[in-house]
């Protein structure tokens, strides 16, 4: 079975946000098959949570990267640590905050 994964540009993700003075408003998210990655990665982190009793946690707390960062990632190598690539941010704006 193969797989489909598809980009979407999201625009103006913190347009409501008065807190956020942050230039890069557009991001992309990742689909796979149809599902957003967000979703599966926040569905998947949830079941953990639970398991340790750590509900409360920001489970899934994540955001597409900016066009930039995300092609810089995936075709530039950029954004990698121990042999890992970054493909989401954190809500809170720290790549790996964690």
């Amino acid at each position: 079975m193969t797989n489909k994964l598809s980009f979407v540009k999201i625009d103006n993700l913190y347009a409501d946000n008065e807190d956020i003075n942050d230039e890069v408003l557009t991001v992309i998210d990742i689909y796979i098959d149809g599902q957003n990655l967000l979703d599966i990665v926040k569905k998947f982190e949830l079941r953990f949570a639970e398991q340790y009793g750590k509900e409360n946690v920001n489970v899934g707390g994540y955001v597409g990267l900016p066009n930039r960062e995300l092609f810089e990632a995936l075709v530039q190598g950029k954004w990698t640590h121990e042999g890992t690539t970054t493909i989401l941010g954190c809500d809170c704006g720290i790549t790996g905050c964690w």
